[in-house]
């Protein structure tokens, strides 16, 4: 029976497949697969047609996942953080620097030379087999008007930026010794 209006429609549709759930579930799941290529075209077309429905729903799917494997997802992070230290003070960098409003928009060549300094702090403490731990320094401390940019940023030794701390030393950059 043709309705009129639109959302009389969805209401009974919605009220059919609720009183016939198995049933339209086992119909669509025998159609998908007699029908694969029409099938793409259908999840091609419904993507295209509303992104950000399809956005909520993987968002969704991701937490329902999340929620039943806890403790793999709990194991992956921790691997994750033990394997990529310099992304994670990157990220923590980052959320100083917005919770300080610090911070401005990055194009993406900004962004990676940002985080390429964390890498180079790394990369410098690993080599150095222990005996200098290097991190990343603000020129201009966030707390006296920084930015979190790489403009601003340097790899220096903890113990210098220990030292250093907020002040503010003009152009003074590290030059290898306090």
């Amino acid at each position: 029976m043709p309705y009129l209006d639109i959302e009389k429609q969805r209401k009974a549709q919605r009220e059919y497949y609720y009183r016939n759930k198995e049933a339209v579930q086992a119909r669509t799941e025998e159609w998908r697969k007699n029908n694969p290529e029409r099938n793409k075209e259908h999840k091609a077309t419904y993507i295209k047609n509303d992104p950000e429905r399809r956005k909520a729903q993987s968002v969704l799917a991701s937490v329902k996942f999340r929620k039943n494997n806890l403790e793999h997802c709990r194991e992956y992070n921790r691997q994750y953080k033990k394997d990529n230290p310099d992304v994670l003070l990157a990220v923590k960098a980052i959320r100083r620097a917005k919770k300080a409003k610090a911070y401005s928009l990055l194009s993406k060549e900004e962004k990676l030379k940002c985080k390429s300094f964390y890498t180079e702090s790394q990369k410098l403490s690993k080599e150095n087999e222990g005996k200098t731990k290097y991190v990343v320094d603000h020129i201009v401390p966030i707390s006296k008007g920084g930015k979190h940019h790489p403009n601003n940023l340097q790899v220096v030794p903890d113990l210098w930026n220990m030292h250093k701390g907020n002040k503010l030393w003009g152009k003074y950059k590290y030059k290898g010794k306090i």
